[in-house]
């Protein structure tokens, strides 16, 4: 399958991770995670509906980034509050200011 087929998807699974992660930084990673992995998967498979394909691929790897994320975040509550904090980084994303 052509590579170039995947060029109008770009911007529209950009905004996708835009849209759903309200964090640049972490959009940037995603969707070039999204489009890598289509790329290698048009190298792989026969795919028929490339549309279908791909946006099932965003939904699927969007859900992974949030699994992941969710796995690296601590919430302490109140009570522990006086005690000094532990910061663990929930992106290795050193362009964006958190």
């Amino acid at each position: 399958m052509d590579q170039d087929k995947i060029i109008p998807y770009v911007e529209p699974i950009f905004r996708f991770c835009c849209n759903r992660l309200n964090n640049r930084c972490d959009a940037e990673d995603l969707s070039g995670e999204i489009l890598c992995h289509v790329l290698d998967g048009m190298r792989k498979y026969e795919i028929e509906n490339l549309d279908a394909w791909i946006w099932r691929i965003a939904h699927n790897r969007y859900a992974k980034f949030i699994e992941k994320q969710n796995k690296v975040r601590v919430v302490l509550s109140e009570e522990y509050a006086d005690l000094n904090p532990v910061y663990i980084p929930v992106s290795n994303c050193r362009l964006c200011d958190r």
